[in-house]
């Protein structure tokens, strides 16, 4: 996984996490208590990825019209 991708996902939790009520567990803390990853499995790249690629596709100027 590219350091970029590292970023993504660290930014992907930080922002689930501030969304949650105050003194939750985190990721790593419910991983720790609970022995399951599937918290991460929730969070999708390509999902992510494919949203931007459509917004990409459009512009401001097509509101307009």
């Amino acid at each position: 996984m590219s350091e970029l991708e590292l970023e993504l996902w660290e930014s992907l939790e930080d922002l689930v996490y501030e969304n949650c009520n105050k003194n939750t567990l985190n990721f790593d803390e419910y991983e720790l208590k609970y022995g399951v990853d599937l918290l991460r499995e929730h969070l999708s790249i390509e999902g992510i990825a494919k949203c931007i690629s459509l917004l990409n596709q459009t512009t401001i100027k097509e509101m307009t019209c």
